[in-house]
Order: C-alpha cells, then sequence, then structure tokens
C-alpha cells in the first residue's frame, strides 16, 4: 500500500516537474563567468538528479527503453547530437564550453522517464490531463497580458516587474524580440512551439471539455507568439492527418461533427471579440500575411524571410570548408542565428546528421501509424510538425522538445509491451 502511495506521489511529481521545466528551464539560471554567455539552467541540473533517482529505484531498467528495437531509428540522432560538440573541441578548436549542451541533453533524457512513467503507472493519463491544462492556461494568460501590457491596457508596478523579467532573461540569451510575446520562455518561436506542441497533446490525450478548451487556448497562444513557421507547420500536420482519415475512409458520427461546429464557432466568437477590441493591429497578422506571400511572390516578399535566406547562402561557404561538419555550433563561426534546423544540422554535422534526423521522422511518421496508441498519434504529429517548422526555425534544440522526448519514451515501453 505504502509502495503504490510512494509512486503515486512519485508520478504526479514526475508530471509537474515535466511542464515546470519546459516553461520555466530558460527563466531560472546561473550566471556563470565561461566566456560565452555562462548560462546554466537550474531545472536542467534538478532534471539530471530526477533521472539519476530514477535509475537508482529502478535498479537501472529505466535504460531499457535504450534496448527497444524501435528505439534503434532515434539512435544515430541521439549519439550524433552528444558526439559531435566533443568533437567540435577535440578536432575543430571550439571553447571546451561548447562541449555539453545541458538543454538538449536534459531534454532528451525525458526519454526515460517516459519509459518509466509508463511502465510503473497505468493512470499517468489522467495526471497528466490536468497539468497540461493548467500549464496551458498559465502560458495563454501570462503571454495575453504580454500583449496587454506592451499596448498600454496594464500599468502598474506589478507589471513592470513581470515587464523587468521579461527583458532581463532575454538580455541573457540574446537581444530582446519586442512587438511579440513571448509567454514564459525567451524566444515568441518557442512559445509557439510550445502551443502546436501541446496542442497535439490536447488532441489526443483529453477529453471531453478539457480538450476544446485546450485546444481553443493553444491555438491562440500560437497566434499570440506569431509564430509563422510553427503556424505553417500546424496547418500541414492537420491537413495529413485528414487526409490519413479520409483515407480510411471513416464516417463522422452527428456528435463529432458537432463538436468540430461549435469548437469552430467558438475560434470565430474568440476572432470578433479580438477585432472588437482593437487587438488585431497589435498582434501583427501581417506577419502571418507576409509569410503567406513568400509562398506566393517569392522571399523577396517577407524582409525578414529574406535576411534569413542570406545568412543561409554565407552557410554555403561555410559547408564548403567542413564538408563533414563543424562539430561545434556553427552559429560561433558564422557570428549569427542559422534560424533553421535543417542548415543547422548540415553545418554542424553534414549530411550524416541531417541523414539520421530524417530517420527519425519518418520513424515517427511510421511506426505509430501502424498502432491506435494516443501516444502514438501524438508522435505522429509532432514527426509531421518538425520538419516543416525546421525550415525556418531551430525545435529540436526549443524547450519543449522535452515533451517530445517524454511521448516518445512512454510509447516505447507501450510498444515493447
Amino acid at each position: 500500500m505504502r509502495s503504490n502511495s510512494g509512486n503515486n506521489l512519485l508520478t504526479n511529481f514526475i508530471i509537474f516537474w515535466l511542464f515546470f521545466y519546459v516553461l520555466f528551464a530558460e527563466r531560472f539560471v546561473l550566471k556563470i563567468e565561461t566566456g560565452g554567455k555562462g548560462i546554466v539552467s537550474i531545472p536542467a541540473l534538478i532534471s539530471f538528479l530526477l533521472v539519476f533517482y530514477i535509475l537508482l529505484k529502478s535498479k537501472g531498467k529505466a535504460l531499457e527503453v535504450f534496448k527497444s528495437k524501435f528505439f534503434i531509428y532515434w539512435w544515430p540522432f541521439v549519439i550524433l547530437t552528444v558526439l559531435f560538440p566533443i568533437l567540435g573541441v577535440l578536432l575543430t578548436n571550439y571553447p571546451l564550453r561548447t562541449m555539453l549542451n545541458l538543454n538538449v541533453l536534459s531534454e532528451i533524457s525525458f526519454v526515460v522517464v517516459g519509459y518509466w512513467v509508463s511502465k510503473r503507472m497505468d493512470f499517468w493519463e489522467f495526471i497528466f490531463s490536468k497539468y497540461l491544462l493548467v500549464a496551458i492556461i498559465v502560458e495563454f494568460l501570462y503571454s495575453f497580458f504580454q500583449l496587454l501590457y506592451r499596448i498600454g491596457y496594464f500599468h502598474g508596478y506589478l507589471w513592470e516587474i513581470f515587464a523587468s523579467w521579461d527583458l532581463i532573461s532575454q538580455q541573457l540569451y540574446a537581444s530582446p524580440i519586442f512587438g511579440r510575446s513571448i509567454g514564459t520562455f525567451v524566444n515568441p518561436n518557442t512559445l509557439g512551439f510550445w502551443a502546436i506542441t501541446v496542442f497535439g497533446l490536447s488532441l489526443y490525450l483529453t477529453k471531453g471539455w478539457l480538450k476544446y478548451l485546450s485546444l481553443i487556448l493553444s491555438f491562440f497562444t500560437l497566434i499570440l507568439s506569431q509564430s509563422r513557421g510553427c503556424l505553417f507547420g500546424l496547418i500541414f500536420a492537420i491537413g495529413i492527418i485528414l487526409i490519413f482519415k479520409l483515407l480510411t475512409f471513416k464516417k463522422i458520427s452527428f456528435t463529432q461533427f458537432l463538436k468540430g461546429y461549435i469548437f469552430f464557432m467558438i475560434v470565430m466568437f474568440i476572432m470578433i471579440f479580438i477585432v472588437k477590441l482593437d487587438l488585431v493591429n497589435n498582434i501583427a497578422f501581417e506577419r502571418f500575411k507576409s509569410g503567406i506571400e513568400v509562398f506566393l511572390y517569392g522571399v523577396s516578399a517577407d524582409q525578414n524571410f529574406l535576411t534569413r535566406v542570406e545568412v543561409w547562402k554565407q552557410s554555403v561557404g561555410l559547408f564548403k570548408k567542413y564538408p563533414l561538419g563543424t562539430f561545434g555550433p556553427p552559429e560561433l563561426i558564422l557570428g549569427t542565428a542559422v534560424d533553421s534546423d535543417w542548415v543547422r544540422l548540415l553545418l554542424q554535422g553534414g549530411i550524416i546528421y541531417v541523414a539520421s534526423f530524417l530517420i527519425m521522422i519518418f520513424a515517427g511518421i511510421l511506426i505509430p501509424k501502424s498502432t491506435g496508441s494516443k501516444v502514438g498519434k501524438f508522435l505522429l504529429y509532432m514527426s509531421l510538425i518538425l520538419p516543416v517548422v525546421a525550415v525556418s526555425e531551430t525545435p529540436t534544440i526549443y524547450i519543449p522538445m522535452a515533451i517530445y522526448w517524454f511521448g516518445l519514451g512512454l510509447f516505447l515501453q507501450k510498444k515493447s509491451s
């Protein structure tokens, strides 16, 4: 009895910690003089301790996730992600501080956590949906308050404190991005990636009114982030999933149709509310419009995207110089962010790193497709989103990827069972 109670408490803490980590890993940090940014995430360090505790409690059995016959498709990407920074220090004179990317490693370590939780608990889904809803509400409200503060609806000492926290947190990492909500992250694109990640979780792992509330709040969090890459990724994934459903010739019941209709009407009502409050000009829908114009008229239609393309063109010279990859972060040599995972992976590890990413993507689409698993459907959804978002962003190093790896651990345990 005590054992079950202890496991229940630990499961609650683990799922709570997953969302706390994702929301605040970039906010609670230590500043250490290393010659670079010198930022160490406190939640990342705690996550490593949590994994270590799980390994002790399971007597190492949680590592069985890496023995799964299906994890073999994720192994190349994981190994290269760990190995390349080390080679960068040893072979291409990168500074020692670049050897370990603690945030990325802690995100990947959640695959062990997810595997252990799924193996020990059958009711994790119930607990998960509750923490998920709270996290979605917190992130939406904070992002919405950032918008209202920016346009002058809120004033006062309390809001100044939060605004200062946002600004200081952004300055620790890079130049602040103004005019867009960042939520509890430091980059609006990370907020956008969070939004589409929890949209998928809500779609498959929640039920009833929780599902529709979570979907609505997730979608409008995405709009607040103004992340075009994430919006296009969401549209692409939902479009492909709908095509899959049509090809299976499954009939849609009247209840399903009614729920979909009500969901659509609520979204439209909120859109009308936004227009009435004159918030539409402050959300800068012009960004989304110019993103569509890039597809219609070419990269010259949007100055921001044109600048990114110019950086990618400069990257060609770096790839010619290092055809096997720079091993360390290519941003340090270029002196600027790459803003594309496809380009970043190519520069850091050459064709082999890009290939490992493709293998991971195709495995995430093909393996879960043959199962009825809810977590499997979420992995399929994420695997459709990632390659699209990776065109103009770097989602594989965003903090919400911890949820992807946690989900992979859950799925692999169920699959091995």
